[in-house]
């Protein structure tokens, strides 16, 4: 039969205090994780609005291009009418 020894090997005795740690760590942070959950639908909204704004203007502009592109022909239609 062989035994088995119960030595602690030197990484052993850190594990305890490592998880230690890494909860406190977590206890710390917690609020910040919490609140960024809840300021989540804001932000989604204000990206969303940002979209909107930023497609509205591209919107304008096309507008604005196609209009600078009639604008030659309808003087031009304006005077042969006349």
């Amino acid at each position: 039969m062989t035994t088995i020894s119960m030595t602690k090997t030197r990484t052993d005795k850190y594990v305890l205090s490592f998880c230690v740690a890494g909860l406190g760590m977590i206890a710390v942070a917690s609020p910040l994780f919490l609140k960024l959950g809840s300021q989540m639908p804001d932000y989604m909204a204000s990206e969303r609005h940002t979209s909107e704004q930023q497609r509205f203007r591209n919107e304008l502009e096309e507008r604005q291009k196609t209009s600078e592109k009639i604008k030659p022909n309808r003087a031009s239609f304006g005077q042969l009418k006349h």
